[in-house]
């Protein structure tokens, strides 16, 4: 085939068309980007941006990456025509009407494909038209693509059969087809045998699953399945702690307790993304990568939790951290770039949207699970493998068919309970894995969720009020988490531990109704290791007795255990579970930066003064919790005291009475303690 002028003005109209597509594709994510930038307090994001190298770098690269993906189209675009010509030299007249047929129909099959895969794709509204109007017996894209391939594969066997060469080509194509059907059908079959021998003889298998927002009252007991079967299974097998909460319900903070086994008041760690160079802890992890375990980090959120292998572990599988991921994580909507997202070529090509929860639109829970089988390898050495599912955290959104699974309403409640129904089939893809790899033999696994959900139901406000301003004059924000101490479904958490034939322990040993909190785990899992902490490191309790089988290892009588949990920073329309994106960035940007060095994005420390002034704090009892929230005086608190069960509740103006309510005196003593010198005085 000649490089003749026409041909050349050929490729350059398919690649011109190819650009043109990529044009219409980037105008509703332009119109988006011009909305950023009108904004003042966004508009500073951008010169944020601009002033971080290695965030830019990683946009340059995206745009790069993207722009040659469109011109690798027109170029297919182009060679199609050429083929074409080749088969049909009486068209020559008609080869730009031919570059801009394939182009046409090439990109048609994108735009289907794309409508058809990622239902929330904002864009290519064109083919999601053109999708709805075409029968659904079989997908418009999958027939469209088939018959386009059968065609280039035509075109292709035409132009070679008259040459010498010819058979030696087919045989060539023939094997390579079949090489490559055997390698997928091998790398799907389910092994036979685990990938490893286990760590039978030495110290457990340390395996931690984190399930972000779950509200415990999902996952069933006493043989009821509740919404979460597997999850529900997992839970009646295992030591369900009834009674469990978190100190902040937050992500990172509620992690960073876990991890270290201390309360975020103690740690400091009292935000999400708080500045690495800010976290002074030594982590579970540090400690066992010490004693010689496999240590390893795997999640499918970065942006609220940024751990790496900073923190103790030897390997961390996530989507790439920092600015760009919140750019994105978004921003990548365009049907080529859609298509490749839940790809190796994906993979490598689009870091901040592979296995990417924040990448709603093509985030596919089975992606992620997928990286996680690809990076967990055994050894010789027991594991610590600690990991995070975030599909139930707001927005509530992935890949899924709109129709199916949402049946078209975005009612916050019913979008959410269908996050966790489908993170509970992850839940079981993954403990299949593990299964696989031999991860559950002499292993103890703890599932948890890191925080539970507020869905502004009567329930999720102790004190019951209609408007969210109870008698005690005081707001009650029962949407989202860490919102406010007075919504008891925002801290509550899900928390089970399962042994897997440690010896000493039992499988199973039922509910119990011990009070925990999530850095009791810390403690825990050392006891159970054999490791003791320096005194004073930990401030979690160890329920390692109530593993062991010591009955429910109860609070000796007299004692009254008494846990924390407070609030942290939260936009208006948070609060008030009126959130969508642009909103919450106009609202949180004040309040948080970029690292010009890292590209990290973190809170601004130098207005913490002024995020803790209006933190909201309580302490909880067996049966009753006391709150402390900012009054509109400056240095002063409202101070609540509340049954947990809901109900009436009444304000303090003091110390209680001695003697009258031993539970409220132990409650004002130990926030007091606390959180000294943040509490202010008591409003009258």
């Amino acid at each position: 085939m000649s490089a003749k002028p026409q041909n050349w003005g050929c490729l350059l109209l398919a690649i011109a068309l190819s650009l043109a597509a990529l044009v219409l594709g980037l105008f509703d994510i332009w119109q988006r980007m011009v909305d950023l930038s009108t904004s003042r307090v966004s508009g500073n994001i951008l010169e944020q941006v601009r002033s971080s190298s290695v965030t830019l770098h990683r946009l340059y690269a995206f745009g790069a990456k993207v722009l040659a993906l469109y011109i690798g189209l027109g170029v297919l675009a182009w060679l199609a025509s050429q083929l074409t010509l080749a088969a049909r030299p009486a068209w020559q007249r008609y080869r730009y009407l031919l570059v801009v047929a394939w182009m046409a129909l090439l990109y048609l099959c994108v735009g289907l494909a794309n409508a058809s895969l990622y239902p929330w794709s904002q864009t290519g509204l064109w083919s999601r038209v053109i999708n709805d109007l075409l029968p659904q017996a079989l997908p418009a894209y999958l027939v469209l693509t088939t018959l386009a391939a059968a065609a280039l594969l035509g075109l292709v066997v035409h132009r070679l059969r008259h040459r010498l060469w010819t058979r030696n080509a087919l045989r060539v194509t023939v094997w390579g087809v079949v090489a490559v059907a055997v390698a997928a059908i091998v790398r799907n079959m389910p092994a036979s045998a685990s990938d490893g021998e286990g760590a039978v003889a030495g110290r457990p298998n340390i395996i931690f699953i984190g399930v972000d927002s779950v509200r415990p009252g999902l996952v069933g007991e006493y043989g009821a399945l509740g919404y979460a079967p597997s999850l529900s299974r997992f839970a009646q097998e295992g030591h369900r702690f009834a009674d469990a909460v978190t100190p902040l319900a937050r992500t990172y903070p509620s992690w960073m307790a876990l991890l270290t086994g201390r309360r975020p008041a103690r740690s400091g760690v009292r935000e999400n993304l708080m500045p690495r160079a800010q976290v002074n802890v030594v982590t579970l992890a540090d400690t066992l990568s010490a004693q010689g375990y496999q240590t390893l980090f795997a999640t499918d959120e970065v942006r609220f939790s940024n751990i790496d292998t900073s923190y103790g572990f030897q390997k961390v599988l996530t989507p790439r951290v920092g600015a760009s991921d919140f750019l994105l994580g978004n921003l990548n909507d365009l049907p080529l770039t859609n298509l490749l997202a839940n790809t190796v070529v994906g993979k490598w090509l689009f870091p901040e949207t592979y296995a990417n929860r924040a990448a709603a639109v093509t985030y596919d829970p089975a992606t992620f699970v997928k990286r996680l089988d690809a990076g967990v390898r055994r050894d010789d050495r027991p594991m610590f493998l600690a990991m995070h599912l975030t599909l139930p955290h707001w927005p509530y959104r992935w890949r899924a068919d709109e129709d199916a699974v949402f049946s078209r309403t975005l009612d916050s409640a019913y979008a959410y309970l269908a996050s966790v129904v489908e993170t509970d089939r992850q839940f079981d893809s993954v403990m299949d894995l593990l299964q696989r790899k031999g991860l559950l033999e002499n292993t103890l696994v703890v599932v948890f969720s890191d925080h539970g959900e507020g869905l502004n139901l009567p329930a999720d406000n102790l004190v019951r009020s209609a408007d969210r301003v109870s008698s005690v004059g005081v707001p009650v924000w029962s949407s989202g988490h860490g919102t406010s101490v007075l919504s008891s479904a925002q801290y509550q958490i899900l928390m089970v531990a399962r042994a897997y034939g440690i010896p000493g322990i039992h499988d199973s040993n039922g509910v119990h109704q011990r009070p925990v909190s999530i850095e009791d785990v810390a403690p825990t899992v050392l006891d159970l290791v054999g490791i003791k902490p320096k005194p004073g490191s930990i401030d979690g309790q160890s329920f390692a007795p109530v593993l062991r089988g010591a009955g429910n290892a109860e609070e000796k009588p007299g004692e009254l255990r008494v846990r924390f949990t407070e609030s942290a920073y939260s936009t208006p329309s948070l609060r008030q579970g009126a959130a969508d994106e642009a909103s919450l960035l106009a609202e949180g940007a004040q309040v948080f930066r970029i690292n010009p060095e890292t590209g990290w994005v973190e809170i601004r420390t130098d207005l913490w003064s002024e995020l803790l002034a209006v933190r909201e704090r309580a302490a909880i009892g067996p049966t009753q919790l006391l709150a402390a929230i900012p009054d509109a005086a400056p240095g002063a608190s409202v101070f609540v005291l509340a049954s947990r069960s809901g109900g009436a509740a009444r304000r303090l103006t003091g110390p209680p009475q001695a003697g009258v309510d031993a539970e409220a005196t132990a409650l004002w003593d130990a926030l007091h303690r606390e959180y000294a010198g943040e509490l202010g005085t008591p409003a009258p």
